[in-house]
């Protein structure tokens, strides 16, 4: 009986550690199985049976709600996309033109016309335009007020230092008088 107990109990424990024991690719199946039958009961619930059918049908809609769209509403699609169109195209050519007279306006300065794009940036365009087109006599007194403000190092003839100025050292005549200077309080120094 007792021997019966011990072949009970060791069969018992052999077959505990064989259940544990499940090699990794039997894991893999398990978990890909049960993921494949949770995504066709779902889609058996959505009343979906082959997923190609249902991506063409789906397809198919589009073209058909595409088809169903008035003239008007297509036509009205169209002039909202050539609208921003125009508007980009616009904004571009009001820039390169304002580009363009910059550069004549400093050539005019004496100052190298490749600094247009720069001073364009920096300066205010907003009162330059009147009715689209570009008052001259605005540009150049608002180009000029840039170049004072925010570009002095770019007029040649100024008077203005950018930086900070270091004072020169005076040259002394002599070592003697250097000495003199120095020590003029100095009631021990002998001249």
């Amino acid at each position: 009986m007792a021997e019966e107990k011990k072949v009970e109990t060791q069969t018992t424990e052999v077959t505990k550690n064989e259940e544990k024991m499940i090699p990794q690719s039997e894991v893999n199946t398990l978990a890909g199985n049960s993921r494949e039958e949770g995504r066709k009961s779902v889609l058996k619930d959505l009343g979906i049976e082959n997923i190609e059918d249902t991506k063409k049908a789906l397809n198919e809609f589009k073209k058909y709600q595409d088809s169903q769209k008035s003239e008007l509403e297509k036509l009205t699609e169209e002039n909202e996309n050539l609208k921003n169109d125009n508007h980009t195209l616009s904004a571009e050519k009001r820039t390169h033109n304002l580009q363009d007279e910059t550069k004549i306006i400093l050539k005019e300065m004496g100052i190298e016309d490749s600094y247009s794009k720069t001073v364009v940036k920096l300066m205010d365009s907003a009162d330059i335009f009147v009715d689209e087109k570009i008052d001259v006599e605005i540009l150049k007194t608002t180009i000029e007020n840039t170049i004072e403000r925010d570009l002095p190092m770019f007029v040649k003839n100024t008077n203005k230092k950018v930086g900070v100025e270091k004072q020169q050292p005076t040259m002394k005549s002599s070592s003697m008088d250097y000495l003199e200077q120095k020590y003029k309080n100095n009631p021990y120094f002998k001249k």
